[in-house]
C-alpha cells in the first residue's frame, strides 16, 4: 500500500474518533436547531456551535475504505476490502467459504462427466461380460457337438469291433 493510501486510511481513522467523540454534542445541538418551540436566538446560536465542531467530527466525512489498499470506492462492507482485492484474494483461495460461481459450475459439470463415464464404463462391462457368457455357450455348444461326434464315432467303431471284418453297408453308400 502506498504511502498516500495509508495515509487515507489514518486520516479515515481520525474522523471515525473525533465522530464518536463529538457525536452527543453534534445530535444534541442538531436537536435544539431543528425545535420550532425554541426562540430563533436559541436555535441560531447552537446552530453556530453546530459550525464551529470540527468539520472531521461529521459522520457524512467517514468513509468505508479497504484496509489492504486504501481504496475507497466498491468496499464490501462485510470483509473491510475492495472489490479488487477480494477478487483476487479470492482467486488465490484465501478467503474462506469463497468460491466462485464458475468454479461451482465447474465442479457439477465435472461430477457428472464423471458419472457418466461411469456409466459408460458399467455399460461396457455389462456388454463384455454378456459377449464372454455368449461366447462360452458357442463354445461349450461345440464341445457338446464335437463329443456327440465323438459318441457316434465310439459307437460305429463298436459296432464294426461287434461284426467283425464286416464293413457295414450303410457307411459306404
Amino acid at each position: 500500500m502506498s504511502v498516500c493510501r495509508e495515509n487515507a486510511n489514518i486520516r479515515d481513522n481520525h474522523r471515525r474518533l473525533l465522530a464518536e467523540k463529538f457525536e452527543l454534542r453534534r445530535n444534541l445541538y442538531k436537536a435544539l436547531c431543528k425545535d420550532t418551540s425554541l426562540p430563533d436566538s436559541l436555535r441560531e446560536e447552537n446552530r453556530y456551535k453546530v459550525s464551529k465542531l470540527p468539520r472531521n467530527s461529521s459522520f457524512t466525512r467517514i468513509r468505508n475504505r479497504c484496509i489492504f489498499s486504501g481504496r475507497g470506492r466498491a468496499v464490501y462492507e462485510t470483509f473491510r476490502m475492495s472489490r479488487l482485492v477480494f477478487r483476487a484474494l479470492a482467486n488465490k483461495g484465501m478467503l474462506n467459504g469463497v468460491e466462485k460461481a464458475s468454479w461451482m459450475r465447474m465442479e457439477e459439470r465435472r461430477e457428472e462427466e464423471e458419472l457418466e463415464w461411469r456409466e459408460r464404463m458399467v455399460a461396457l462391462q455389462i456388454q463384455h461380460e454378456k459377449q464372454m457368457m455368449q461366447m462360452h455357450a458357442e463354445a461349450c455348444q461345440n464341445q457338446m457337438q464335437i463329443l456327440g461326434v465323438m459318441a457316434r464315432i465310439c459307437s460305429i467303431q463298436a459296432d464294426w469291433v461287434t461284426m467283425g471284418s464286416q464293413i457295414p453297408i450303410r457307411l459306404l453308400s
